[in-house]
């Protein structure tokens, strides 16, 4: 018996039909003996595999594909879903509220991402909903692991880098204290990116003198209008500041992150965006700029899950536009489109999916996408009726 779990399998259970037998939807730390608990009878032979998967189902956070009936239609509507008898209507978003403990990985090691420091769980959940965000719509209320628990796991490690890791480090409560500590200790800090309105000078001071010396934010895009539109209030001075007191405080590089090819987007607003970095860069003495760009997904439970993606040549003409900034010396990076049309298919696509990454996993992505393009035609690029059932219709995850 196969079980899946991840914040990517939760929101959308359906593409591991086929692929999984069952799939624990959201958080499982204190959920292993109630999952072990109802397969062991089945792995001992002492239950047949449907009772197994219906005990699984019982628990109200697992999802079963076989549980669940689907009839398409054209385009891969789907024109009825129903649960079979004994499944829940609802399979409930599970989070650990009081007894979890924070993930963390101990083996450190050159060659994977923050291979050199010891990673440290230090929050879950958001409190905030950017409107194309997965983490921030599904993952809940904030919930942060108490300052002296982090304190207590890094000095477990002996490791002398931590990196901190939750969906926005520098949400937490205790967030500047937490650096303090670390800094007195000697332990170098590294976090994935700050939300612009966190980047103060006692933030980038404190980053700074732990040995961070990237500072990533992610505007998003330089129309602010737009940027409102996905949820991020922050304004373009507002950026711009930070990336000059990042510069001040030490920092050797600045690392921005756009998205092409979201809601309202235009060829003018690509251009915008261009002149916005353009600008930073020009206010910038010493620091290095570069630039990540990356399609626009849609995500279930969002406010965008029924967007649609942006076909293959309006996303090169918005790379090309961005391939200016190139001349001003800023270095530019991209997501794959290909590998961003995969996740497409993969965050929002049925159980018809699986037939897609069996031939993935045979054969090449790119052979696959060639392969499957209706998918692409009849499901990524196009929008989704208001009334539409999706393929994670039957997860509650609020």
């Amino acid at each position: 018996m196969t079980i899946a779990g991840g914040v990517a399998a939760s929101a959308n259970p359906e593409v591991c039909t086929g692929l999984f037998d069952a799939v624990i939807v959201g958080e499982a730390d204190t959920a292993v003996e109630e999952i072990t608990d109802a397969i062991i009878p089945y792995l001992t032979s002492r239950a047949d595999r449907e009772t197994a998967l219906e005990r699984l189902a019982a628990t109200g956070y697992v999802y079963v594909p076989e549980g669940y009936e689907f009839r398409f239609g054209e385009q891969f509507r789907i024109a009825k879903a129903d649960p079979r008898p004994g499944y829940p209507a609802k399979v409930a978003w599970r989070r650990e509220m009081h007894s979890w403990q924070p993930a963390f990985r101990e083996a450190v090691g050159r060659g994977v991402e923050f291979g050199e420091h010891f990673l440290i769980e230090i929050s879950r959940g958001c409190p905030f909903r950017c409107r194309f965000c997965l983490p921030g719509n599904v993952c809940g209320a904030q919930r942060d692991v108490p300052l002296d628990v982090i304190l207590q796991n890094i000095e477990k490690s002996r490791s002398r880098s931590a990196a901190l890791v939750a969906p926005l480090p520098s949400a937490h409560r205790a967030f500047r204290e937490l650096l303090h500590r670390l800094v007195e200790k000697g332990v170098s800090v590294t976090v994935s990116s700050l939300r612009v309105e966190d980047a103060r000078e006692d933030i980038l001071a404190l980053l700074a003198k732990s040995g961070m010396r990237t500072l990533t934010l992610a505007p998003e895009t330089g129309n602010e209008i737009l940027r409102r539109k996905l949820g991020k209030l922050f304004k373009n001075e507002e950026v711009i500041e930070a990336a000059v007191r990042a510069e001040k405080a030490g920092f050797r590089n600045v690392k921005l992150y756009f998205m092409v090819g979201f809601p309202g987007e235009t060829p003018d607003h690509v251009k915008e965006s261009v002149e916005f970095v353009v600008e930073i860069k020009s206010r910038l003495k010493r620091a290095r700029l570069s630039v990540g760009i990356a399609p626009f997904v849609p995500k279930p439970h969002t406010p965008l899950e029924r967007q649609p993606m942006k076909r293959v040549e309006e996303l090169q003409a918005a790379y090309r536009l961005w391939k200016k900034v190139e001349a001003k010396g800023i270095r530019l990076s991209s997501e794959s489109i290909k590998s961003s049309l995969v996740q497409a298919l993969l965050s929002t696509g049925g159980r018809w999916v699986a037939e897609f990454v069996t031939a993935a996993a045979r054969e090449n992505p790119s052979r696959a996408l060639k392969k499957h393009s209706v998918m692409l035609e009849q499901w990524v690029y196009r929008p989704k009726e208001e009334h539409e059932i999706l393929p994670w219709h039957f997860i509650r995850a609020r």
